[in-house]
């Protein structure tokens, strides 16, 4: 259905997501409207090939940052999944890749990314992903020598 409402609006170009995004502030829409973000990232995810930027820039934006278990969310599960279609050559660049993309995403909306993975490493579900994105933002600022690695 998601996918069916979606190519609706998109070919009256009318944003589907802007108009979810916006349904889910009403508490009459709430409900459907994150439905149907759900069934948009799962059918997103379903698509074979490396997905485009955009989608992925897309299931980025639908991550609940205030969420206490973000890292365990089946939104961020449905992103590392994307991602690692992108970037399946090499998991230390999938973690450095999504490092970047959570940090940007996180700092544009003013929330703590490392206070975030901070917390995530306390639970034993996203402890190990925690770890491995705390690793990747590292290399990244090594890449751009913004900071020098801790030993």
């Amino acid at each position: 259905m998601a996918i069916d409402l979606g190519n609706h609006y998109d070919k009256n170009n009318v944003d589907f997501l802007e108009m979810l995004e916006k349904s889910t502030k009403d508490a009459a829409t709430i409900g459907v409207a994150i439905e149907l973000q759900d069934g948009w990232i799962r059918s997103m995810v379903k698509k074979t090939g490396v997905p485009t930027d955009k989608v992925i820039k897309d299931v980025l934006n639908l991550i609940n940052l205030d969420d206490n278990n973000v890292l365990g969310s089946s939104r961020f599960e449905a992103y590392v999944k994307l991602m690692g279609r992108k970037h399946a050559t090499n998991a230390n660049d999938l973690y450095q890749a999504m490092a970047i993309d959570l940090g940007n995403h996180y700092d544009k909306n003013n929330v703590d990314f490392l206070e975030m993975l901070e917390k995530s490493t306390k639970d034993a579900a996203t402890i190990g992903v925690a770890i491995e994105l705390q690793d990747g933002w590292i290399r990244s600022m090594v890449k751009k020598r913004e900071c020098l690695p801790i030993k």
